[in-house]
């Protein structure tokens, strides 16, 4: 690719491209929620397109978010994971608009891993590899403990060092207690704040790509006052189905409630974790809307394209379970807004199928830059009304390989370990709560997603997930019958 002349250089839109973290689909205003509140999220889907039905190919945070900066599906280069590093041979969305004269920046939740050797030769941790980026002042929710990132030397600054996580609450447990912080120095402002800052620095200077990346909704739910008063526990949805929806699924189902201790959680604990989730999510609608405003005053708005995505779901206690890195819907289902002025015409929402990757060619798309050869993703602006077939997801290093096939009708599930197969009718069960796969009446149905799924997997290179003859590859079950619960203790487990 080839530098562009400084006059059409200057004209580039620029991209302000918002990021939550384990922030469920269903979990918007415009998304038909019945009590979340989103009218800056709304607004942004209203004046541009919203994709109801977009999927996260791997959803969990670290490959996810490799998704979204290079098109690719991280399966691709061995990673399955929640982990690993992007191939040199694979260009980043910051690195290609470098070359047309974009000024980068990453605000807030990184998650990336940088080469060790190199690292260590520059002298920095790992966590702060930049895949491109220009600047990035990174948030990683206190885990990086040893080192100290940018927002924890920011609350040193400001007299609130070693609050952020005095709760002591773990990011994967399941427990609930406002912030400490005030408002004002909790992650989602700071991440805002710092965004706003960047904006008026450099915004007007040359075309930018700016990422925002808010650490939540992800657990722990922990919002600070007064979001953590804003949804009642008592009036928020209660979780649906429950462990009689795992009955004749895999029995890995079981052994992660069992492992967690999701079982020992009472119904208030399942409601106010749904309300105290939900307070964080109108919190960084809020964020939203300062981050527009900045760009309406400083007459930035009609020039920037905004998009808001998040990289995975978050199960919250449907079926029973927490979390991410399965395929109900409730954990792979995502948010997938795009606003393009005087680019793409305000459609609202939009039934088609998409992928998390499909974020990064779109945006090349829309800004008129070449989409490297190699990306996995579609361009969403050839055809919005009529997306792919069908999208795939898949997770987990072998032997518990999962993965997932999803239609307009159908949702298809592929346990490796055992060969557990799951088939959900989503228009007739939204819930995905009747698996039909053992049905005779459903076996060609079953039988065309796992060949279509053994198909993409090829065309990705995962043929260690195929068996000799190109199907899905099946392992011997894994050894369920002793859940690990005392060695995964509650509080304080770190990812």
């Amino acid at each position: 690719m080839h530098m562009q002349g400084p006059k059409r250089m200057a004209n580039k839109p620029n991209i302000l491209l918002i990021m939550s973290d384990q922030h469920r689909g269903d979990s918007l205003g415009c998304a038909g929620h019945p009590c979340v509140r989103t009218p800056n999220l709304d607004r942004l889907a209203a004046e541009g397109t919203y994709f109801r039905n977009a999927f996260s190919p791997m959803p969990v945070c670290v490959p996810a978010r490799y998704s979204v900066i290079t098109g690719c599906v991280p399966l691709a280069w061995g990673n399955r994971g929640n982990g690993g590093l992007i191939p040199r041979s694979v260009p980043t969305l910051p690195n290609i608009l470098r070359q047309f004269g974009y000024r980068s920046a990453l605000m807030g939740k990184a998650h990336y891993s940088g080469p060790l050797e190199e690292c260590q030769k520059l002298g920095i941790p790992r966590f702060r590899w930049k895949y491109g980026f220009d600047e990035i002042l990174f948030a990683e929710e206190g885990r990086q403990y040893r080192h100290g990132d940018d927002y924890e030397a920011y609350l040193k600054k400001v007299g609130w060092h070693g609050w952020q996580r005095a709760h002591g609450i773990g990011n994967n447990d399941v427990r609930t207690s406002p912030s400490p912080l005030p408002k004002e120095h909790y992650q989602t402002v700071w991440a805002t704040d710092e965004s706003i800052r960047w904006l008026r620095e450099h915004g007007r200077t040359q075309p930018f790509l700016l990422m925002t990346s808010y650490v939540k909704p992800h657990a722990p739910y922990d919002p600070p006052e007064p979001y953590d008063r804003m949804y009642d526990p008592r009036r928020v949805p209660k979780p649906f189905g429950g462990p009689e929806d795992l009955k004749n699924l895999s029995p890995a189902y079981e052994h992660g409630r069992k492992a967690y201790g999701w079982h020992t959680l009472p119904d208030e604990a399942h409601l106010r974790a749904r309300a105290y989730y939900y307070g964080n999510i109108t919190l960084i609608d809020d964020e939203v809307g300062r981050l527009l405003a900045t760009l309406d005053e400083l007459g930035l708005a009609d020039n920037t394209i905004v998009a808001f995505v998040s990289d995975h779901g978050d199960l919250m206690g449907d079926h029973g379970l927490y979390f991410k890195g399965l395929f109900f819907r409730e954990s792979w289902h995502i948010p997938f807004l795009i606003k393009a002025p005087g680019k793409l015409a305000a459609r609202g929402g939009v039934d088609r199928l998409a992928s998390l990757q499909d974020l990064m060619p779109t945006l090349l798309s829309l800004i008129d830059v070449p989409i490297p050869e190699g990306v996995h993703g579609e361009d969403l602006t050839r055809d919005l009304e009529h997306g792919p077939e069908t999208v795939f997801g898949s997770y987990e290093p072998a032997p518990r390989r999962l993965h997932a096939a999803r239609t307009a009708r159908w949702q298809y599930v592929f346990h490796e370990a055992g060969g557990y197969e799951e088939l959900y009718d989503v228009q007739a069960d939204p819930e995905e709560r009747h698996n039909l796969a053992s049905l005779v009446e459903t076996r060609e149905v079953v039988c065309t997603l796992r060949g279509r799924t053994a198909e993409w997997l090829a065309r990705l290179g995962d043929r260690e997930a195929l068996d000799a003859s190109g199907d899905l590859k099946v392992s011997a079950a894994v050894d369920t019958s002793d859940p690990p619960m005392t060695k995964l203790p509650l509080g304080l487990r770190p990812y």
